[in-house]
């Protein structure tokens, strides 16, 4: 499983994992700003973003979302393939990506196939996606595992430099704000494309590009935009994506292993679930020995907690908005 690590697809020197950093810290942030934080030509940084982007390096850009402010709730699948063949696999996939409910999805190497997380305002939007499915694919699947998805620390990617600053933002359990037409509608345009020119917002949205940036900075004020990310192929980068789950002794020390969690320079979720694991954790490593590394530093600093720990990896994101 993960003894086949990803050899990197394009070559990535300093100054494109710094582009990346930034970019990962606000996809937004004009060619101008970064290169003067960078220090390079803006020529250079334009070029060398364009070349990440025609690489598939960077996929797309969205933007983060707190959708429990727009009154949505969350829910996570796991499950398992067995009788599938490759084309059948892919289905599953496209069924799951193409749902608008669906929120991120990505194939594991592991105890699972594939892993989804929805946010849904009613249990009957997640009950119509979760007939269907089982009235397509139940003869392919082996176990399929249903929890409630609290909420998610998301950590930037500190990984990318040596001297990465920190910063995460927590989403879900917020109360539910109210939302206008202009605001929703820039946020639809944004999901396409987070890193899109206010023009290039503005016509998809239908509205002044005046009124455009009025509608992001309230999205902003309002925490339910909390930033503006560029998804990357993990695999391109060379790293590994593993899935820590632990099961404790006493539930009191969570706190503990999420604020561990969150100062850890490999970190890049903390999701809060019900009805799985009662801490999970999510990393990015360049080698399994690194993984094995992080693992056994976890387990001896919170051994007299732990009661049990596994992991899989995350072979391949297929959404993120």
């Amino acid at each position: 499983m993960a003894d086949n690590l990803p050899t990197p697809a394009v070559s990535i020197d300093e100054k494109d994992k710094r582009i990346l950093y930034e970019l990962d810290l606000d996809a937004r942030q004009s060619i101008s700003q970064m290169a003067k934080k960078l220090r390079l030509n803006k020529g250079v940084v334009a070029y060398r973003i364009k070349r990440l982007e025609e690489s598939g390096v960077i996929k797309s850009y969205y933007p983060m979302i707190d959708y429990s402010k727009l009154g949505f709730f969350g829910l996570r699948i796991y499950t398992k393939f067995t009788s599938a063949n490759s084309d059948e696999e892919k289905e599953i996939i496209d069924f799951f990506v193409k749902s608008k409910h669906t929120w991120w999805v990505g194939t594991i190497d592991g105890e699972y196939s594939l892993g989804a997380v929805f946010w849904v305002k009613r249990m009957s939007d997640f009950y119509g996606f979760w007939n269907e499915f089982k009235k397509r694919y139940h003869h392919l699947l082996s176990q399929t595992v249903v929890s409630i998805y609290n909420s998610v620390y998301d950590l930037n990617y500190t990984f990318l430099v040596p001297d990465g600053k920190r910063t995460y933002s927590h989403v879900g359990l917020s109360p539910q704000v109210g939302v206008s037409r202009t605001e929703l509608a820039t946020l639809n345009a944004l999901s396409e494309d987070a890193r899109a020119p206010i023009t290039a917002i503005s016509r998809k949205a239908g509205l002044s590009p005046v009124t455009i940036q009025r509608a992001i900075r309230t999205l902003k004020r309002k925490g339910i935009v909390r930033g503006f990310r560029p998804l990357l192929d993990l695999n391109k980068l060379g790293v590994v994506y593993y899935k820590l789950n632990v099961y404790v002794k006493d539930y009191g020390q969570l706190d503990k292993m999420v604020k561990y969690a969150l100062h850890h320079p490999n970190a890049i979720y903390v999701n809060e679930a019900i009805g799985y694991a009662d801490f999970e954790m999510e990393v990015l490593t360049r080698s399994h020995e690194e993984f094995r590394q992080i693992f056994g530093d976890f387990k001896a600093k919170f051994q007299e907690t732990i009661r049990d720990a596994d992991y899989f990896v995350y072979s391949r994101i297929h959404k993120i908005v």
